[in-house]
């Protein structure tokens, strides 16, 4: 009991505050419990031995928490301790903001998110201000105000400030690099990734954040062109969600099928998207359900089964169009513009590829733009179209050239000197296919990041909401 009494008391000098907000001193612990300093010392420290009952009924009632808490257990880790008081109508408010942008629900996710964040502050808990900080994060995040969720995302580090490194600092790695991503800063979110990795085996967190750390970890692999280690993570990622719940195994599925078929391997993929929608229809989640009949559309397009590709993006389609997902709207017009462009129907392709570009348009994400007009090229570039295709290619390429899509950008290039080829442009198309080979050589920097370590950022004006990372949906 001695060394889970010391941990458990480590965390209440940690998590609670003063009215004040600061921390309680061992001076303060001391004269209000009637204890000697060096004797509370010891105790946090580990090095005093079976405290009496007494001892810790004082130490209990100072700190707002049940004798239990202190005696539950040997084996029982600070962070797996009983609840402390008032902390349980704050995982409430967490849980309901996890459930509401699962659903979709940003209005009220956010809301239920900074409901958390108030009574954790109330609460002075650092660690559970820091999770209500994450979660909030990651829903505005999700909803494109990525200033605002900059600003969370600080107010979250700032809260951990002091801490020892735990569940909430692999959190809030996670989360930076979530934000990373979604600004399509792919090299910084896999940086990141790797270091919430490092974080959660240092931690040795339980299986759900191992889960969750894998399949980001995996997922950015995969963006950044490293697919074998992709499916290696996503593999893990899998058989641990198989031990959590039939829900979380959908993200892993959706994820290792992606990176399978990036990997030239359609109809494995297929087979794991395929599973993934029937567990997602099982437990009626429509969000799952449309990205997995958008994947399926991947797949069965990769192995040129044109009709079978247009059937599953149109049903993606129309259950976008009601769930308001714009960016996913834009993909599967992308998607369905280039089979009817490979099916020779000019009319619909290129309905299709524009209404894709007016959508990214309006959607304003930089990654997005560059997709689409790529797509509409690689649709006039079917239908023979060369020099309105290569003016499309090269909006896409000054586009992507702004953004930490190296992988991608490699194969843009690649597809663009192959156009400028055919128009007779050898000199052009040269020098893209140098540029292509660099980057597909080049491996995402990372000693900019690793040789400082995890930066705590200054606090700001002021995740994860669900811990599920984005399922690529669309394949970039």
């Amino acid at each position: 009991m001695d060394r889970s009494v010391a941990k458990k008391l480590q965390r209440l000098f940690e998590t609670a505050r003063r009215p004040d907000g600061g921390r309680w001193t061992l001076d303060q612990v001391a004269q209000a419990t009637e204890l000697s300093v060096s004797y509370v010392w010891r105790l946090r420290s580990g090095k005093a031995t079976n405290p009496t009952k007494s001892v810790l009924e004082r130490l209990a009632s100072f700190f707002g928490v049940p004798v239990t808490y202190f005696i539950a257990g040997d084996t029982e880790s600070a962070d797996t301790a009983v609840q402390l008081p008032g902390e349980e109508e704050v995982q409430v408010a967490l849980q309901d903001a996890s459930q509401q942008w699962a659903a979709g629900n940003i209005g009220r996710a956010e809301e239920a998110a900074r409901v958390a964040i108030e009574k954790a502050s109330h609460l002075g808990r650092a660690p559970l201000i820091a999770k209500g900080w994450l979660t909030l994060a990651r829903i505005l995040a999700r909803a494109d105000r990525f200033d605002e969720a900059r600003a969370a995302l600080s107010s979250a580090f700032h809260a951990l400030a002091g801490s020892t490194p735990g569940a909430e600092w692999v959190q809030a790695m996670l989360a930076r690099s979530y934000l990373e991503y979604l600004e399509d800063h792919l090299n910084s979110a896999y940086v990141y990734a790797h270091q919430s990795l490092a974080a959660a085996e240092a931690a040795k967190g339980d299986s759900f954040t191992r889960y969750e750390v894998l399949l980001h970890v995996g997922t950015l692999a995969r963006h950044v062109g490293h697919l074998q280690e992709a499916v290696t993570y996503l593999e893990q990622a899998r058989v641990i969600a198989q031990q959590l719940e039939e829900r979380y195994v959908v993200s892993a599925l959706v994820n290792l099928g992606l990176a399978l078929l990036d990997g030239g391997q359609a109809t494995v993929a297929l087979e794991h998207f395929q599973e993934a929608l029937n567990i997602a229809m099982r437990m009626r989640y429509p969000i799952e359900v449309n990205r997995a009949q958008h994947n399926i559309g991947l797949a069965y397009e990769e192995l040129g089964r044109w009709r079978e590709a247009i059937e599953s993006f149109t049903k993606s389609l129309g259950s976008t169009e009601a769930l308001g997902d714009v960016r996913l709207l834009a993909y599967n017009h992308m998607e369905l513009g280039w089979c009817y462009a490979k099916m020779g129907q000019r009319e619909d392709a290129l309905r299709h590829a524009y209404m894709a570009i007016a959508l990214a348009e309006e959607h304003e994400r930089p990654g997005d733009k560059a997709r689409a007009h790529w797509h509409l090229g690689r649709v006039l570039a079917v239908m023979s179209e060369l020099n309105e295709a290569a003016s499309h290619y090269d909006t896409a390429l000054q586009l992507m050239e702004q953004l930490e899509l190296d992988a991608e950008l490699a194969k843009l290039q690649l597809e663009y000197a192959d156009l400028l080829a055919k128009r007779g442009e050898h000199v052009r198309a040269a020098e893209l296919y140098r540029k292509a080979a660099m980057n597909l050589l080049r491996p995402p920097s990372l000693a900019k990041y690793l040789l400082t370590g995890p930066v705590v950022p200054a606090q700001g004006v002021t995740e994860t909401a669900s811990h599920e990372e984005p399922h690529g949906a669309a394949r970039k």
